[in-house]
């Protein structure tokens, strides 16, 4: 009786791999290491010959993913190294190719094991019962995700009518937003946030946006500005630049997200412009410290202050460990 429920449970567990998603990283020849979601009965270079067809019929997403290197089933395929072998696992979730290899760079100088999840990869498996349990393993498998900047977030998604915003895509922000709440719903691994990144997060944690900080709030403009913000103490952005009050960011931004419209929301603004009186908010993390976002671009700063933004996101995502995040206290909501 033992051997025979052995057996059954063998026989289960092999039918269950069987039908796991595998997760690969793709290198097409002249371009970055992608994330590819392989599905069953399905080689990687099919996988790859899917994903191609699907996002250049894709309307929302197949102008943003062009690209001289990614035309065609080039290159070679291997798994995803386990976490805890070398540096932390970051995938930076990329909504166009158009700065690829310098994001990639800047993560890499800082001693994280980077790669990038282009966004449509997903279209790669056929369903949609698939294409989550793959948003699952791979939160399970990397250390930390970031969230990069872009075009501007469906209003939709946060229950507003669209006033400013422009060049949406309903399928890409939909896609962005369950692979932040499928990491969110583990306990390991860091959510990180740049420009829109940082917005798509406060939609994501139930925040609405400010479509137009000119517009909406009178705010100086902030799109190719280099300016002040001011930080709060005893923050990341606060320790990631040494307790410093202060610092000269890079913006390229219209929007920002509205933290008066979830005043009970799990997130907390940690940095504001110093351009102007209103309160656009600069940085924000969650209560919990599993989120860090910054509305600027570090990636894009020559100066110390951008490469010690990057340099704490490696570092938060390398120190992650389930059940060690602390509540802060004593921040603006």
């Amino acid at each position: 009786m033992v051997r025979f429920v052995s057996v059954v449970f063998l026989l289960v567990s092999f039918s269950l791999s069987a039908l796991a998603e595998e997760i690969k990283v793709w290198t097409p020849t002249g371009g970055p290491r992608l994330i590819l979601p392989v599905g069953t009965n399905q080689t990687p270079e099919e996988a790859a010959a899917r994903y191609l067809e699907k996002i250049y019929d894709s309307s929302a997403l197949g102008p943003a993913m062009l690209s001289e290197w990614l035309s065609e089933v080039t290159g070679t395929f291997e798994d995803l190294p386990e976490r805890g072998n070398g540096g932390p696992i970051m995938v930076l979730l990329d909504n166009s190719f158009e700065r690829h290899k310098e994001d990639v760079r800047v993560f890499n100088a800082q001693g994280a094991d980077t790669y990038l999840l282009p966004l449509g990869a997903e279209l790669a498996l056929k369903t949609e019962a698939e294409r989550a349990r793959f948003r699952t393993k791979l939160a399970k498998s990397i250390d930390g995700m970031v969230l990069l900047g872009g075009h501007d977030i469906d209003p939709r998604l946060y229950g507003s009518r669209n006033t400013y915003s422009t060049n949406t895509a309903h399928a890409r922000d939909e896609m962005e937003m369950a692979y932040a709440k499928a990491l969110l719903g583990q306990s390991n691994g860091r959510l990180f946030g740049i420009c829109r990144g940082q917005q798509m997060i406060g939609v994501t944690f139930g925040y609405k946006l400010h479509q137009d900080i000119e517009e909406n709030l009178g705010a100086a403009d902030h799109v190719d500005v280099n300016h002040r913000i001011h930080i709060d103490e005893g923050t990341h952005l606060s320790h990631a630049l040494d307790g410093r009050a202060s610092a000269q960011i890079y913006s390229l931004h219209h929007q920002a997200i509205d933290m008066d419209s979830n005043p009970r929301g799990k997130l907390v603004a940690t940095a504001t412009s110093a351009i102007d009186d209103v309160g656009v908010i600069e940085a924000v993390e969650s209560k919990d410290g599993r989120v860090f976002a910054v509305q600027f671009h570090p990636e894009l700063m020559s100066g110390a202050v951008g490469k010690a933004v990057i340099k704490k996101f490696v570092k938060l995502a390398k120190d992650d460990a389930p059940n060690c995040f602390q509540r802060i206290a004593g921040l603006r909501p």
